[in-house]
């Protein structure tokens, strides 16, 4: 791999750097335990501040953004660290800096803020930090990480300028996680799915992928969140997963936070369906939107790579059918629908000894709210250490072509994209699982991946029942001629008899929907479920008319025409 071009250090600072023999201290000052002195013309010893150091220089990958890198101790002796800009060290904007230290609690003696800014000019440091403007990868050579809450992992002194995630946080102890949450996932390939999902983001890069989601859909209380909640324990707390209510605009600062990790969505069915479709393309892209700088020239702006996890009761496809009335194959395979609603127990198989499905879903949020933030920060340490990507690459293609194996003949450009994402994934999980973060059998993750790959695809590739293709052929003509059905227009005071009908969506009551294809409506209408034909559902494949249409607020079918 190609080193980025930085001047950072190959070391970090010692640990608790001795603020009194820090070097570079100016011929003309001295340190003691209590701050920098200086003698005066008198030949008296004089205070000037308390303790304070120089540590290093820094600047900007490009080059550009200077400044000293600043230690010093508050009045109750906490350490703190700022980064002081060379120009603000110039005569007239001292008062910014002094500023700064004094708003943290740094101690100045009596009129001597002009000696404090003279003596941090000429203090100067061999250190050298370079700064980026994300986390995740700092550089191109996987040497230095930072995670969203600016600590920096690996050896090199390089350093996250990119907005502080306060969700990125640690409770609890890595044994307890391994222990109460990720041992709870074995036998439960969903979950092993969601936290192996979860370690992907720090490889996206390295093995050349762009990023791509996976959403988890399903019925209320199937415990597709509790799949959210075990992934997002691996980084950070409750709070690390995000709700879908947000605008395209609203998502870019929270990728470029998630940069080379995990970005969880919860309930698409709080997604804005204006913009749905560019946002999915943007997170999994890792562009933002273009913009002009005041010249008018395109401002440079820092991209992302994130491994995503949505949930939502609508299917990801069903979600865009309704929100547009249309939809593209190509944006199903930037987020992957995976149910979870069809295991034993909801999005389980395996309860480890509890009672029922609640009880474990109970434990599980328990435990996540006990011990989490650990995995994540370990998982990359590991990677640093071990530097083997040319190991990992050939992993990663061997498990790719066991899944391109797995989809048979019927595989499609767009169905290997899909096994690409189900790949990093197994390869993540498998060497968390090597690094003995998970307590997992070896192959477990990628056993888990692989079949529910599989099924993802037979999903999409089944001919359709011979049951729907009749049911089909009798709708097709009421889907073409509404109004010859008996049904109105969807006005205010249309009765509706029959229904209701737009340019998008037929309306049928029960009796209508039985009159014209012979047979139950529960049944016709899972058959419409299943090829994702049904629209605004909110009950058992029903949809409750508004009073302004309806004063009786019937429950109707909404058949996509």
């Amino acid at each position: 791999m190609n080193k980025i071009p930085d001047f950072s250090s190959p070391e970090p600072l010692p640990s608790g750097f001795n603020l009194v023999s820090a070097p570079g201290l100016p011929a003309e000052y001295f340190a003691r335990h209590d701050g920098i002195w200086m003698t005066s013309d008198d030949g008296a010893d004089m205070h000037i501040c308390g303790p304070i150091a120089v540590t290093a220089l820094g600047r900007f990958v490009g080059g550009e953004g200077w400044c000293k890198i600043v230690a010093f101790e508050d009045r109750d002796g906490t350490r703190h660290e700022v980064s002081v800009l060379m120009s603000d060290l110039e005569r007239g904007a001292g008062k910014i800096v002094l500023k700064i230290l004094l708003d943290k609690g740094f101690r100045i003696s009596p009129k001597q803020g002009k000696q404090v800014m003279e003596m941090l000019q000429e203090w100067t440091s061999d250190r050298r930090v370079t700064f980026f403007e994300n986390h995740g990868w700092l550089g191109e050579d996987f040497t230095s990480y930072g995670l969203g809450n600016r600590m920096t992992l690996g050896a090199h002194l390089r350093r996250s300028t990119a907005a502080v995630d306060t969700s990125v946080r640690q409770t609890g102890c890595i044994e307890g996680w391994r222990a109460n949450v990720a041992r709870c996932c074995i036998g439960n390939p969903l979950a092993v799915l969601a936290v192996s999902q979860a370690f992907a983001g720090p490889l996206l890069r390295a093995l050349g992928l762009g990023g791509g989601g996976i959403h988890f859909f399903g019925a209320s209380s199937c415990g597709k969140s509790t799949l959210l909640q075990l992934a997002g324990s691996v980084w950070g707390g409750l709070d690390f997963r995000r709700s879908w209510h947000s605008t395209a605009n609203g998502f870019e600062p929270i990728a470029r936070e998630r940069n080379d990790s995990l970005l969880v969505l919860d309930e698409i069915g709080e997604a804005d369906p204006r913009c749905i479709r560019n946002t999915v393309y943007m997170l999994a892209n890792g562009q933002p939107k273009s913009r002009m700088t005041f010249h008018g020239d395109e401002r440079q702006q820092t991209g992302w790579r994130i491994a995503v996890l949505s949930s939502g009761e609508l299917s990801f496809a069903r979600f865009l059918v309704e929100a547009e009335k249309t939809s593209k194959a190509g944006v199903h395979l930037r987020l992957v629908d995976v149910r979870s609603d069809d295991r034993a127990f909801g999005a389980f198989d395996n309860l480890h000894g509890a009672h029922d499905g609640g009880t474990f879903v109970k434990q599980l949020q328990a435990s996540c709210a006990a011990h989490h933030g650990h995995a994540g920060p370990v998982f990359v340490q590991r990677l640093i250490a071990k530097n083997s990507w040319d190991k990992m690459t050939a992993a990663f293609k061997k498990i790719r072509e066991d899944h391109y194996a797995a989809l048979g003949p019927n595989r499609s450009a767009q169905s290997e994209r899909v096994a690409d994402q189900f790949a990093a994934a197994a390869l993540a999980g498998e060497l968390a699982t090597n690094a003995g973060l998970t307590g997992w059998n070896k192959g477990d993750a990628w056993r888990a991946c692989k079949d529910i790959l599989i099924a993802w695809h037979a999903s999409r590739t089944a001919p359709e029942p011979e049951g729907l293709e009749n049911i089909l052929a009798k709708l097709r003509p009421c889907l073409a001629d509404p109004a010859g059905f008996g049904l109105d227009r969807l006005e205010v005071g249309q009765p509706g008899i029959e229904g209701w009908w737009d340019d998008t969506w037929v309306y049928l009551r029960s009796e209508a929907l039985r009159s014209i294809c012979g047979d139950e409506p529960k049944r016709v209408s899972q058959w419409l479920s299943s090829a994702d034909l049904l629209g605004k559902t909110q009950a058992g494949h029903k949809y409750r008319m508004p009073g302004s249409i309806d004063p009786d607020r019937s429950w109707v079918y909404v058949i996509a025409r």
